[in-house]
């Protein structure tokens, strides 16, 4: 939502736009309070949200870093068969945040869809203080929120092990390293117009990027970059992309377009919780990060990942083949033969996927002779390869060679 960013945005942006209102009066323990809209500043969704009806809004507090308490607001379904899945809503604009209409219809529509939205106060924003250092604190009083809901989840009827985290704008720079980073129950994060900084991204995490193709050239660029980091990871990136929408298009452009990307969003958070999604994105993890490394040309870990994946599954024909393949990149052509021969009686095929790479880890590992039973290899399986081989100045000659020449 468009509360909080600065012109020319970006995590390194000047944080003078950031919100600083007043805080919101919470009580101390847990008590259902009542859900005014009296309490409520800013514009709202632009899409229908559930009546007040049927959501159970619920106050907390939390004790913030350094000491202090801090309130916060959980939204949850009227009724469930047990502890729900939360939402966390970051916020590294203080007080006010909780009070805005854009965040509390937010947590109300994932509590109608059986979660359970969560807000709170922020850190107050400290000129005296760094950016590095604000953005620390925000961190720390997301851990901290997260602490609360942990040691009074059965209390507050949610599931603490099942953690999505929603960030726009100004407030992806605390969502993405809280998100992406460490190893905190997260499943899932949302990220709407913004981008925000890790250092080395979580792999079991699913993403889901909204982009805003009417903002600011400069936000795009680290929003894309963000994915870019992302996907060379292995991460599991879902991105969604609004050509006509505007930074807080989820609050001012009411259009069928940005109703779309909001059931998408929803969509993507039901799914994330699902236990049976989480293990699946986990269970495939080792995987996605050699992917990640394959994909990005990083040679050297790439074979390092696959290898260790090899042991693990020494009967997928594609681990071998993507191994090989890592190997032949890497230097190592003798390894990458051997890997290519067990691809193949694993049954991976293709002429140019295996044939052609094996004749090369062939030739430059010096065996002559298996570089010609793979080119014929090749040949058999698909004869219009033969035009491809004669344009490549390494693998050509072999076209000469008795055992293959006419075939």
């Amino acid at each position: 939502m468009l509360n909080d960013w600065v012109t020319g945005a970006g995590p390194g942006s000047r944080w003078a736009g950031w919100v600083g209102t007043a805080a919101l009066m919470f009580l101390t323990g847990t008590v259902v309070v009542g859900d005014a809209v009296g309490q409520e500043t800013g514009p709202g969704l632009v899409i229908p949200v559930p009546a007040p009806s049927r959501i159970v809004p619920v106050a907390d507090t939390f004790v913030a870093p350094g000491g202090g308490r801090r309130g916060l607001e959980i939204f949850r379904p009227l009724s469930s068969a047990g502890p729900v899945p939360i939402v966390l809503f970051a916020n590294g604009s203080g007080a006010g945040l909780p009070k805005m209409r854009g965040y509390r219809d937010w947590a109300r529509l994932v509590a109608d869809r059986g979660m359970a939205g969560v807000l709170y106060e922020g850190p107050a924003f400290d000129p005296a203080k760094s950016v590095a250092d604000h953005l620390r604190a925000s961190v720390a009083h997301l851990d901290s929120v997260i602490a609360v809901l942990r040691r009074r989840g059965a209390v507050l009827g949610v599931d603490p092990t099942r953690v999505v985290v929603w960030a726009g704008s100004a407030q992806t720079a605390t969502g993405t390293p809280f998100a992406l980073g460490g190893d905190r129950p997260v499943v899932g994060y949302v990220l709407y117009y913004g981008s925000g900084q890790v250092v080395d991204p979580r792999i079991d995490v699913p993403v889901l990027v909204a982009r805003a193709g009417l903002d600011s050239p400069a936000l795009n660029a680290e929003l894309d970059a963000l994915v870019r980091q992302l996907t060379d990871a292995g991460a599991p990136v879902t991105m969604v992309s609004h050509p006509a929408g505007s930074h807080g298009f989820d609050i001012y452009d009411s259009t069928r377009a940005t109703a779309r990307v909001i059931e998408q969003t929803l969509e993507f958070m039901s799914a994330v919780v699902e236990p049976g999604f989480r293990a699946a994105i986990v269970g495939g993890a080792p995987e996605a990060k050699a992917a990640g490394a394959f994909a990005a040309g990083r040679w050297g870990e790439a074979e390092r990942l696959y290898t260790e994946l090899g042991r693990a599954r020494p009967s997928s024909r594609i681990v071998a083949w993507r191994l090989g393949l890592a190997q032949l990149a890497n230097g190592n052509p003798g390894s990458a033969l051997a890997a290519f021969d067990r691809a193949r009686t694993l049954g991976q095929g293709g002429a140019r996927d295996i044939g052609l790479p094996a004749t090369r880890a062939a030739l430059r590992a010096g065996n002559e002779a298996r570089a010609v039973e793979w080119v014929r290899w090749a040949l058999e399986s698909f004869p219009r390869i033969r035009a491809e081989i004669a344009a490549d100045q390494e693998l050509a000659p072999l076209l000469e060679h008795p055992l293959v020449r006419g075939r």
